[in-house]
């Protein structure tokens, strides 16, 4: 399959890395004093499945230990009144939309993001104001920030176990929730050094959404019987697939049951080939999302068995994050100009445990489950 290591390497970010998996008795210090991503990995450790399920959002699941800082439009006080002339001088610009207020700390960051810009991909500047009044430009907490990306990505000033930082947190892969924290201490002076966190979870592949089904109903039940189980084995093969690329290897196939014949290889170029134009049989209901979903290199095409009748299945990354998508198609045949879709279904990965906290210097391939 023509590109595939390609689309597997945009699909989750992999690195060979040193890693260091964190127990609840681990302690390191830095700069004399304790590392806060050590004390902080034993207490991510130690959260319970339930509080990981119950989480909507990783900030949520965070919010015991890192709380971050409120962002708010810039308003017209005589405090960001000071900001904006001191904005104009280092940054440059007129240009400044929002503001973070860290309490008890005197520390601010002001970005420059307009309307048109994603705020963490923004120019942006640090303060600390004295209690005096007088606000000071703070050196930026980390010189080589993560590629800016349009999902999954925070930058913020927060409290880390009650200690004022700048936290840098990012999605390691788009189908889960995975992440790097990326935390910087204040030493009340300056900033301390970068202290980088790897969160991965244990995952539970849950059907979440079924956009379209044809008139075919025992077809939609059928798939949506086998859809959690296909997702699971797709996260597996692209885990499998990234250490092999991360290790120069090559790739393996992939395999949603036996062996397959060179009719089956035939069928699923037929696939690709229309899903990569896009070329769709028009279908009443069927999600706007669709053909632009199936056109990505990363999704994969497999015969697929349903009560005994042949079709042909795709699996591949979903419109939202950490959502799988699972789509039925009747078999094209060889002269055929366009996809039938029969069921489309929406999986999402929820996570359910901790897997493991690592203290990391670099993106790490997941380990296989």
């Amino acid at each position: 399959m023509a590109g595939r290591d390609l689309a597997l390497m945009r699909l989750v970010f992999a690195a060979a890395a040193c890693l260091v998996l964190v127990s609840p008795s681990a302690s390191a210090r830095v700069n004399g004093a304790p590392s806060l991503c050590r004390r902080l990995a034993v207490r991510l450790g130690r959260s319970p499945g339930s509080a990981v399920r119950d989480a909507q959002a990783l900030d949520q699941w965070l919010r015991p230990w890192v709380r971050f800082a409120h962002t708010h439009p810039v308003t017209a006080d005589a405090l960001s009144r000071q900001v904006m002339r001191l904005w104009r001088t280092e940054a440059g610009s007129a240009r400044a939309a929002h503001v973070q207020r860290l309490r008890g700390s005197g520390l601010m960051r002001i970005s420059g993001a307009g309307a048109e810009l994603y705020e963490p991909c923004s120019q942006a500047m640090y303060l600390r104001r004295s209690r005096g009044g007088a606000s000071r430009v703070l050196a930026v907490p980390i010189l080589n920030p993560a590629p800016c990306r349009r999902f999954g990505q925070r930058r913020a000033l927060a409290t880390v176990l009650g200690q004022p930082a700048y936290v840098e947190s990012d999605r390691l892969d788009f189908t889960n929730s995975d992440a790097l924290l990326r935390i910087v201490p204040w030493l009340g002076r300056d900033w301390g050094r970068v202290c980088p966190l790897t969160i991965r979870f244990s995952y539970q592949a849950t059907l979440t959404h079924r956009p379209y089904c044809h008139a075919d109903r025992a077809v939609c039940a059928a798939a949506g019987g086998v859809a959690p189980a296909l997702g699971r084995r797709y996260r597996l093969y692209v885990i499998s697939s990234v250490t092999a690329v991360t290790a120069r290897r090559a790739a393996p196939d992939i395999q949603f049951g036996n062996s397959l014949t060179g009719r089956q290889w035939r069928l699923i170029g037929r696939g690709q080939r229309l899903a990569a134009a896009r070329a769709l049989a028009p279908a009443n209901g069927a999600p706007p999302w669709l053909p632009d979903q199936l056109s990505l290199r990363a999704v994969e095409f497999f015969p697929l068995q349903l009560n005994g009748r042949s079709y042909l299945g795709a699996v591949g990354p979903g419109p939202h994050a950490s959502t799988l998508l699972f789509g039925v198609f009747r078999v094209p045949r060889a002269r055929s100009r366009r996809l039938h879709p029969l069921a489309v279904f929406r999986m999402r990965w929820q996570p359910v445990s901790v897997q493991s906290v690592q203290v990391s210097d670099r993106r790490a391939a997941a380990p296989l489950e």
